[in-house]
């Protein structure tokens, strides 16, 4: 569950899938072949909302944050599984929220062509693992996201640290203005 500061109730739940024995998506995917990729980021997809159906958290006002790879040319083939998915499962696509990572591990034009297409499919976006990078600062300058996600790493310990402090405020203080 995702809560708002000064709330007890969730505004959004993140929609994660795990492999066998808890491995994430990203491990499994590393031991593959490229062309097999997709067809597991497409099954990751469809068992992430079928949890999110049977967990019932899906009605109301909440969000479902979903991530999704920004792999090459794979941002309209997702993005098409992913409604027929949601569709499925009875879930409305307003209710979804693309989560897009922002790490400096990611590639800056498929993090974008992945932002295009959610954009005019009419998803929001959220800028996952945003922190002061180069590639986080060149995501937001092309596209305004409806959220962003703080990197845990910039947040630990930030009670102790001016500088992560100051960092945290100047990202808060963008979003706002954006």
């Amino acid at each position: 569950p995702m809560i708002a500061k000064g709330t007890s109730n969730p505004f959004a739940w993140q929609a994660v899938a795990t492999g066998i024995g808890g491995r994430s998506f990203a491990a499994l995917s590393a031991t593959l072949l490229p062309e097999q990729r997709p067809a597991l980021e497409a099954r990751r997809i469809t068992r992430s909302l079928e949890r999110a159906a049977a967990l019932r958290v899906h009605g109301g006002e909440t969000l479902i944050a979903i991530p999704l790879g920004a792999a090459a040319g794979l941002a309209e083939p997702l993005l098409s599984h992913l409604f027929r998915a949601a569709l499925a499962q009875g879930i409305a696509t307003d209710r979804l929220v693309i989560e897009i990572n922002a790490d400096e591990r990611g590639d800056l034009s498929h993090a974008v062509a992945l932002a295009d297409a959610c954009t005019r499919r009419g998803l929001s976006v959220t800028l996952d693992g945003f922190a002061a990078g180069p590639i986080a600062l060149k995501l937001l300058a092309r596209f305004t996201p409806r959220f962003i996600k703080l990197d845990p790493s910039l947040v630990h310990g930030i009670d102790a640290s001016v500088s992560r402090r100051l960092m945290a405020e100047g990202v808060m203080r963008l979003a706002r203005g954006m």
